[in-house]
């Protein structure tokens, strides 16, 4: 056997080197596991500020919120649940600056029994070692070079499972974008003078609640449920039935869209101008369709389940294994404190990623729930609230032109086509074959 190096000055080295390590790791396991207490907002806070230039938009808006969901003649557009927003701040911005903590799907409980166990198998090592004054001669080399295959397994995975919670974020970002882009394209909508008929308005209502129950039914289907009393605020009973007996409510909003735009190409005169409106309305719910069909990608077909269980089983040999080498270095004491922050910070990378390979949340075989991720509620009040206030404000806008009090006047959107002065191009054809 190979001589030892003296024992005290190893035990010294090892013990400093553990208590420079373990507060670190023990602060870091306690604030994982216990959020701190958040402080309450104050208006001092960028996003609750309310300076007197803003003020007057809000006091805008407040007066013609009460018009927006009614016509010239008060006649109803929408269905008497449907609310425009308030002048309180929005409930998904309170949650997103109120609720913040360090560790929301609590990691370092989900792992700490794990961690327990290669504790406690370190200690029966270490009093094996300490009690029979032997131990097994374990190449540290080998154990290194696992570790290194390790470390790029658990890299992989992680990139992959991050890879999929970020393709879910993006997706929902561009459904944000695609429905406020339809939902600013219908405003236009409106006769060749210009002016929009009580059809019109009714038209551009239909389509704004129908926009708005799109979310909230993606939210619904990624976690397999159905509540009507979402919708009963935006769509009539009569339009909740047709998505209450079918198993793809969002399949139903995006058909009822397609027919309500319908009118639109028909009604173009020759002019071209509701031909390009319907174009650009029907790219839209073509792009909330393909939104879909890529958040149905991440939901549905998840990672293989052969490379999750290789990574998983790899990793737990290799933290079992690890004691056999660290009792060849340092003492059979210091061995659990070194296990303690070694196996939080590897079990933790292969928790979260677990976690984010699913971000819509699943249901184990063996009945363990993964929690949502994605935060679906916050997602969807944003969207629903942002959609809420661009109507409020096109309504405000176009109230300014007609009573005429902007820049912009009634007789600027009157039809170039229907003016004295300028003739069709198929006028011009006719008058140069006759002569």
């Amino acid at each position: 056997m190979r001589p030892r190096p003296p024992f005290q000055p190893r035990l010294r080295q090892m013990l400093l080197h553990v208590i420079l390590l373990l507060p670190t790791s023990a602060a870091a396991v306690l604030r994982h596991s216990f959020p701190a207490r958040t402080a309450p907002l104050t208006p001092k806070s960028p996003f609750l500020r309310s300076t007197p230039r803003t003020e007057p938009k809000r006091h805008c808006l407040a007066r013609c919120a009460a018009a927006a969901s009614t016509d010239a003649s008060g006649a109803a557009l929408a269905p008497p649940g449907f609310e425009l927003p308030s002048l309180s701040e929005p409930a998904w911005q309170k949650r997103v600056m109120g609720s913040a903590t360090p560790d929301p799907y609590r990691v370092a409980l989900r792992i700490l029994p794990l961690v327990l166990v290669h504790v406690s198998w370190s200690v029966l090592l270490g009093v094996v070692r300490i009690v029979s004054g032997r131990w097994i001669c374990a190449p540290p080399l080998i154990h290194s070079l696992l570790g290194a295959v390790l470390g790029l397994l658990l890299a992989f995975r992680t990139n992959q499972a991050y890879g999929r919670y970020w393709s879910a974020c993006q997706s929902w970002t561009e459904l944000h974008a695609t429905v406020q882009n339809m939902l600013r394209t219908a405003a236009a909508v409106a006769g060749e003078d210009g002016k929009a008929s009580r059809h019109d308005r009714l038209l551009y209502t239909s389509i704004l609640r129908h926009v708005i129950a799109f979310p909230i039914a993606l939210k619904q289907r990624y976690r397999e449920q159905f509540d009507m009393q979402e919708y009963l605020p935006f769509l009539w009973p009569a339009e909740c039935e047709a998505m209450i007996v079918s198993s793809t409510p969002h399949l139903v909003l995006l058909s009822s869209l397609n027919t309500l735009i319908r009118p639109i190409r028909t009604s173009d005169t020759g002019s071209g101008q509701n031909l390009a409106l319907w174009n650009e309305l029907s790219a839209c719910i073509n792009q909330m369709q393909k939104i879909t069909c890529s958040l149905d990608l991440v939901a549905e077909l998840p990672l293989p389940a052969s490379y999750s269980l290789l990574t998983t089983r790899f990793l737990f040999v290799w933290v079992a294994t690890l004691p056999i080498v660290l009792l060849e270095v340092m003492h059979a004491a210091c061995v659990p404190l070194v296990m303690l922050p070694v196996a939080w910070a590897l079990y933790s990378t292969e928790e979260l990623a677990a976690l984010m390979e699913a971000p819509f949340g699943t249901v184990c075989s063996q009945g363990e729930a993964k929690p949502e991720t994605l935060p679906l509620d916050l997602y969807c009040d944003k969207i629903v609230s942002e959609l809420k206030q661009q109507a409020v404000i096109n309504r405000a806008l176009e109230r300014r032109v007609e009573d005429g009090q902007w820049v912009v006047k009634p007789k600027h959107f009157t039809s170039a086509a229907t003016s004295p002065d300028r003739r069709d191009a198929r006028d011009v054809d006719v008058d140069a074959g006759q002569v």
